[in-house]
């Protein structure tokens, strides 16, 4: 097989495999990821925000050994 042969049979082929988003994981209510927290001090904090900013996620827990920083964990991430 040559290699330009290859390359359209393979290009060919995932453009045809290739599926949205949507329907690979049904609804967009089922693509979120749940996510639990164990750490909620500042750099917890700080990467799971991000995270929340720039992805589908849903946070179901959170622990952390100080209840002071839970507390101003759950205040920032509602």
């Amino acid at each position: 097989m040559k290699r330009r042969d290859f390359l359209q049979s393979t290009a060919a082929l995932s453009s045809v495999t290739l599926l949205s988003p949507a329907r690979a994981f049904g609804s967009k209510a089922n693509s979120a990821i749940r996510m639990g927290i164990i750490g909620c001090g500042s750099r917890g904090t700080v990467v799971i925000t991000s995270m929340s900013n720039n992805t589908n996620i849903n946070i179901i827990a959170m622990a952390d050994l100080f209840e002071d920083k839970l507390v101003h964990a759950k205040k920032i991430l509602k």
